[in-house]
């Protein structure tokens, strides 16, 4: 959704301890990089935790996202 950035969405994911790649990472031209993240599917050979992954993505997905802690 447009409320997310890539960057906030990986990290949100993250510490939910599901990782996913940002589009950016993929992009051949910097100046072209999409707000998008890249999920790998068939790395994961459990589809109960893969379920699991997803399912969390989802709920943050339903949520905007969370404000950048400020570290002073």
């Amino acid at each position: 959704p447009g409320n997310w950035s890539a960057d906030r969405f990986r990290s949100d994911a993250a510490a939910r301890d599901v990782q996913i790649v940002e589009g950016a990472a993929f992009a051949v031209d910097p100046g072209l990089r999409p707000n998008a993240v890249r999920l790998c599917l068939s790395h994961e050979a459990d589809e109960a935790r893969l379920r699991r992954g997803l399912e969390r993505l989802a709920k943050i997905l339903g949520q905007q996202p969370a404000e950048p802690s400020l570290v002073l």
